[in-house]
């Protein structure tokens, strides 16, 4: 079940965003603002879905919120939300509401979480005990999932922050009857999906625990992927669910990874890091040092590098005359320059790197046998493929790795940043009417490759990913 969360002052604001989510079958309505004279009545009366309350503001001013936790109890609200810290204030209430209780504990800091709290939360009788911690990288969701099966009574885990996204999505493997979705702009929580993104991104999510694939890196926020794999299983039909994995702790993450996750993306900073935890790869990770894709057989994973593959196949597919040019530069020194070197390691002769820092882009292009060029000097574009493969950029469209008018008519721009959608760099080759391959277009052909290495020909075709991202 899905829980909308209302952070409300009023009762009209409450009942403006319910009318808004018309199939939401539960509401909590959380009361951090709300002055006592809150009309929790009108709320029960006009709504016949189930009604949770809570409010988290009891250290600035207890008799407020107690006297809204007795007006919720007396006006039929399903259930209370209390703070375990709160409980004392409350036992003045002249009632036994324990089968209206939801007992809770919050860590807004960390994921730690002691024995001695839980125990001291079990000896309070409720009907649903509730902890709320803080995670900053995904295998802590790993380890609390795993502790928890351990525990006393069952317990409603809610895992706040950006790492713990898709335990809110995937509530399911974590045994909880419910989670918590926001209006959209209005989180009432670190983590929480809005109902929106949740339509867009993920969906109808299966009723039953089913196969995880995720993307992994440092900054997954901003990522096509969820959308793209989300929407290939929907239209597939497969019982699966593509979620944001940001981490940094590759041991624990791979030590910890629970057998239902079967396939991953990964992104910067970690195309390289996740190498040494590969029992096999394919050529193209052997010839970049660097992965993007992993599939999992038994207890190994296997490596691809479908950065390499997708745009090999996207330079041919629809800028089959690249090979006419007089050369390629490749901008940065990245796991990104790596798969474009390994991609297209048999045109050695016409590759040139650049970097920034010029030692990384001269100790690359040795490795791989091609030309560098100084980064103090301004370079000739004419008749040139240039892949931008750096992260400048990269959500801020105000910056360029070269100035823009160095493009020259006969250069043709490769852009690998698709947030912003057009960089500086990519809209002035626009402007120029030059032959562009958009990042979206890499994106689209490297996520197809991954779905085929996942599931064969099932993988969508390029007309069909094209359909998906217009």
């Amino acid at each position: 079940m899905k829980v909308l969360s209302i952070l409300a002052e009023s009762a009209s604001d409450v009942l403006e965003t319910i009318q808004r989510h018309k199939r939401v079958r539960c509401v909590e309505v959380r009361a951090d603002k709300a002055p006592s004279s809150m009309n929790l009545g009108a709320i029960r009366k006009a709504y016949s879905g189930k009604l949770i309350f809570t409010c988290r503001n009891f250290q600035e001013d207890s008799q407020t919120v107690k006297s809204l936790y007795h007006k919720a109890l007396e006006e039929g609200f399903d259930y209370v939300d209390v703070d375990i810290e709160f409980m004392p204030e409350l036992s003045q209430i002249d009632q036994d509401f324990s089968s209206k209780l939801i007992l809770s504990f919050h860590n807004y800091a960390d994921s730690r979480l002691s024995y001695v709290m839980l125990d001291r939360m079990f000896q309070i009788p409720a009907a649903h005990y509730k902890i709320g911690l803080h995670v900053t990288d995904v295998w802590e969701t790993f380890a609390l999932l795993k502790s928890s099966k351990s525990w006393e009574k069952p317990v409603l885990l809610v895992l706040m922050g950006e790492a713990g996204e898709w335990s809110r999505v995937c509530y399911r493997y974590f045994d909880n009857p419910w989670t918590y979705l926001c209006d959209m702009g209005v989180p009432t929580a670190p983590g929480q999906v809005d109902t929106q993104r949740w339509d867009r991104e993920f969906g109808r999510v299966p009723s039953k625990k089913y196969d995880l694939y995720g993307i992994l890196g440092g900054q997954v926020s901003h990522s096509f992927s969820p959308y793209f794999h989300n929407q290939f299983f929907k239209k597939r039909k497969k019982s699966c669910s593509y979620q944001r994995f940001p981490a940094q702790d590759l041991e624990n993450f791979f030590d910890l990874c629970p057998p239902w996750i079967k396939g991953l993306s990964v992104t910067t900073p970690l195309k390289r890091s996740v190498v040494p935890f590969l029992s096999s790869y394919d050529y193209l990770v052997e010839a970049s040092g660097s992965c993007n894709t992993m599939v999992r057989d038994g207890t190994a994973w296997i490596g691809h590098n479908t950065d390499a593959s997708g745009l090999r196949a996207a330079l041919d597919e629809i800028m089959p005359g690249w090979v006419e040019k007089e050369k390629v530069i490749i901008l940065g020194a990245g796991g990104l320059a790596r798969s474009a070197l390994a991609a297209l390691c048999d045109h050695k002769e016409m590759i040139f790197v650049w970097n920034r820092t010029e030692y990384k882009a001269r100790d690359l292009a040795e490795q791989f046998g091609v030309n560098f060029l100084p980064t103090d000097q301004r370079f000739e574009l004419r008749n040139t493929v240039l892949i931008q493969a750096t992260s400048a950029g990269f959500q801020d469209q105000h910056v360029s790795p070269i100035p823009p008018e160095w493009l020259e008519e006969t250069t043709t721009l490769v852009e690998s940043i698709y947030n912003p959608r057009y960089t500086l760099l990519a809209t002035r080759a626009m402007e120029m009417e030059i032959e562009i391959l958009q990042a979206v277009d890499l994106f689209r052909y490297q996520a197809i490759h991954q779905q085929r290495i996942w599931f064969g020909d099932l993988g969508f075709s390029v007309e069909e990913g094209q359909k998906v991202l217009s």
